[in-house]
């Protein structure tokens, strides 16, 4: 059995490309082919290891669905503290200090969110793509149905159905 061979930290600009390095490949015998073939052994490990860190990642952007905690809520509150500090702002030396303090907050916020976001984009594509069957979406753990971007709920139509739109007219609905 072959392994890959441990990478350096600069090497992977990712998790998504982490993950996707893991492989331990060997030979395996098919019953179909009825000769040894090529196997990789961690692919179902990958799978789990992916779903994994996207629960995650979808728990530090969101939260627990409260509304109270999560990247996006933390970001919301260090934006209202930064618009607090820009109206008591009175070009004194202590009142300017927490200004760039809150200012700090918000782009440390920004850069937390992006990057949350950026990692789970690519843990998607990676799983879209290789990890999982016939190019599934991964659902995250704990997602709201308002955030499924393949919600099982057809969209609604934009317009009305001529038949109904016309009944409601007649009844005075419309």
């Amino acid at each position: 059995m072959s392994t890959t061979k441990t990478a350096t930290k600069s090497e992977h600009k990712t998790l998504a490309d982490w993950v996707d390095t893991q492989a331990m490949t060997g030979p395996r015998f098919s019953i179909e082919a009825r000769n040894y073939v090529e196997h990789d052994y961690l692919g179902f490990a990958r799978r789990l290891i992916a779903e994994a860190v996207m629960d995650k990642l979808y728990y530090l952007e969101f939260g627990k669905n409260d509304g109270r905690s999560g990247a996006e809520y933390r970001l919301d509150r260090a934006r209202e503290r930064a618009r607090q500090a820009m109206r008591a702002h009175s070009h004194s030396e202590i009142p300017e200090e927490k200004l760039r303090q809150a200012f700090d907050e918000v782009a440390s916020h920004e850069a937390e969110l992006a990057f949350i976001r950026a990692e789970m984009a690519a843990l998607q594509k990676l799983y879209a793509e290789k990890i999982g069957t016939d190019g599934e979406h991964y659902e995250p753990y704990g997602m709201r149905s308002a955030q499924r971007p393949h919600g099982n709920v057809a969209p609604a139509p934009d317009k009305m159905p001529a038949d109904l739109a016309k009944l409601a007219k007649q009844l005075g609905v419309a």
